[in-house]
């Protein structure tokens, strides 16, 4: 409702611009989205199996490639 808050994470750096788009187009002011996956560890994700047509097909792995463009933290 109007005085709640909701938080979204997204590790998919594609996704994850979508995401935030969408927020400022549909003007959400309650909602947060974060660029990180959750876990029970510290931590960084790459996303594998990226389908440009269906992303929520998109999963994630643990890396330590912190070089990576596509990384967010767990």
């Amino acid at each position: 409702g109007p005085g709640g808050w909701a938080y979204g994470f997204e590790p998919n750096p594609i996704t994850y611009k979508k995401l935030v788009s969408n927020l400022k187009l549909n003007t959400f002011p309650n909602i947060s989205a974060t660029q990180a996956a959750l876990g029970n560890m510290e931590g960084l994700v790459e996303p594998v199996n990226i389908v440009e047509d269906n992303l929520g097909r998109s999963m994630v792995r643990i890396t330590t490639n912190d070089k990576h463009d596509l990384t967010s933290p767990i």
